[in-house]
């Protein structure tokens, strides 16, 4: 087994759930969650998000998980990503490590 981390760019409505919650979910109609493997490219996703569609500021989310194999890693406009569904999701602890990326 191996330990990962894993980032993520979250909007307000996101991150006031993990405040509200302590743990990540998908909201009803939304099965995966997307994460960057670096630091970097989360916050640069975030600063894309914000040019490109006037999104309000992000905050950036880190996970540390331990897996047994590697996840797929895919690429989603540069970023290397891997995508969690629901049940990768449980017993995962978001830690806030940035706010108010624009």
């Amino acid at each position: 087994m191996c330990r990962a981390s894993l980032f993520r760019a979250v909007g307000p409505d996101e991150l006031a759930d993990i405040r509200r919650l302590g743990y990540l979910r998908n909201p009803p109609g939304i099965v995966v969650k997307y994460f960057a493997v670096t630091r970097a490219q989360a916050i640069w996703f975030a600063r894309q998000a914000v040019a490109a569609f006037g999104d309000p500021p992000y905050a950036i989310i880190q996970v540390e998980t331990v897996v047994s194999y590697l996840p797929k890693i895919s690429v989603d406009r540069g970023i290397r990503i891997v995508v969690l569904d629901d049940n990768d999701l449980a017993g995962l602890k978001p830690r806030i490590i940035r706010y108010n990326v624009a």
